[in-house]
Parts: structure tokens; sequence; C-alpha cells
């Protein structure tokens, strides 16, 4: 095959009229990169029966990472991280900046709070604004100790979501010390479903989810089976069922 005496690129395609106002839909702009909106504190809403908000990972390191000289003044907010875990645990590994409150001491000390969690108590308004987050390992002691805060006054109360736990894949040199483990698929999947109280009144099974999904879902089943042959009997009997 004898190559052509001139360059492939200079041929001329032959247009066809029947095209001639059709426009090109290729977009040749450059692509602008994702940019995450200005963190607006107030537009965070409440779940359902909890009294407190909830900050992802993303956005709790988003806010300790901040640098005042170059962040817009929506991301600029001043966040006290309340450890509530025990002693012994928060000598294991903790928050960089995090202050020290276990849950036992707000529950039962007589001066239940401490210096700076006055200092920051309902300051969202002004700026920046101040905010206190709650933290442990998986939100187990933080979602009751966060209500609390509520109870007692705290209209700034936040959580991280997932706690600790969630932020380590994320964000690991936030941790000092030992890093946590990140939490299994197993352990979500059990959070939520005991977390959703109408999903669990809807399939009929009422008892605690442990195990892997296999389990869970034979749990369920079983409970149901029960539930529908109780309902069976006729009333004022005494059959037994399991």
């Amino acid at each position: 095959m004898v190559p052509p005496s001139f360059p492939l690129s200079d041929k001329k395609i032959p247009r066809n009229p029947r095209y001639e106002n059709v426009a090109s839909r290729l977009n040749l702009r450059t692509p602008v990169p994702d940019v995450e909106p200005p963190l607006r504190l107030r537009e965070i809403k409440k779940r359902t029966k909890e009294n407190f908000r909830r900050l992802r990972a993303s956005q709790f390191g988003r806010i300790l990472l901040a640098d005042p000289e170059v962040e817009d003044e929506d991301d600029l907010v001043d966040m006290l991280v309340l450890d509530v875990r025990p002693p012994e645990a928060r000598d294991t590994n903790h928050v960089r900046g995090s202050v020290s409150h276990p849950a036992s001491k707000l529950n039962h000390a007589t001066n239940p709070l401490c210096s700076e969690m006055i200092a920051y108590k309902n300051r969202e308004d002004q700026f920046p604004p101040r905010i206190v987050c709650v933290v442990d390992d998986d939100e187990k002691v933080a979602v009751p100790i966060a209500n609390r805060l509520y109870e007692m006054g705290f209209d700034n109360v936040f959580l991280l979501h997932r706690g600790m736990r969630a932020l380590t894949p994320k964000f690991p040199f936030l941790i000092e010390g030992d890093l946590p483990r990140p939490p299994s698929p197993t352990a979500s999947l059990a959070a939520s479903m005991l977390n959703s109280p109408r999903e669990s009144v809807r399939s009929g099974y009422t008892g605690s989810v442990m195990g892997s999904p296999e389990q869970i879902q034979r749990s369920r089943l079983k409970q149901s089976n029960r539930i529908e042959r109780k309902r069976a009997d006729p009333p004022g009997s005494q059959g037994r069922w399991k």
C-alpha cells in the first residue's frame, strides 16, 4: 500500500448540507474540579428523636483542618471536641486537641461541666461559631451523652457520625495513638436496623441484632413465625409456641 503524499489530518471531510444547522454536542471545555459547598451549620438537620446534629467524618476533618487565612468565612468553626470515653480508652488513642470528659463524670459528678464546655455553651451565633462535638469509638456512648447535654441547655451540640472508627480511613493523621479499627459492614448493618424501629415492626422482628446478615435474616424469620403462630391460637387457649 502506497502512503498518501499529504498528511491525513489535512484531508477535508465532505459536508452534507442536510446537517448544516446541527450543532456539535461535544463539550471541549476544561472540567471544573469538584468544590465542596460552604459548611453551613444551621442547614444540618437533626434526625428524628435526636436532639443533636451529626457531622460526617469529612465535615469533621474539614473543620479541624480549616486555615483562617485561606478558608471562606462560612467554613470557619471553633469546635470543642469532647471525648466521652473512659480515661483508659483515651490513653490508647484520641483526636488531636480533644478534651477528655468521661460519661461517668457528666452523669454523676457534682459539677458535671468543665471550664471548656461552659465557654462553648450556646455560642454558635458568634463569629466564628463555637460548637461542641461529642466523639467516641462508635457513637454508642456519645449518643446518650449528646442528648444529655441538650437536656442541660446546650443548643450547639454535634456528634461525630459513626465515631472515630469512621474518621480513621479518611483522616488517620488526626488520631494520636493506635488507630481504631474501621467499622465492619455487619456492625453497620446491625446499627442501622437497631436505629430503625419502623422497619423492625414492619418485619415482625423485635429482638437484638447480632451476627452475620444470614443469621439476622434467620432470626427475623423465626420471630415472625412465632408471632404468626401466636395470632393463630384461639382466645383463651394455652397453646405452646416457640
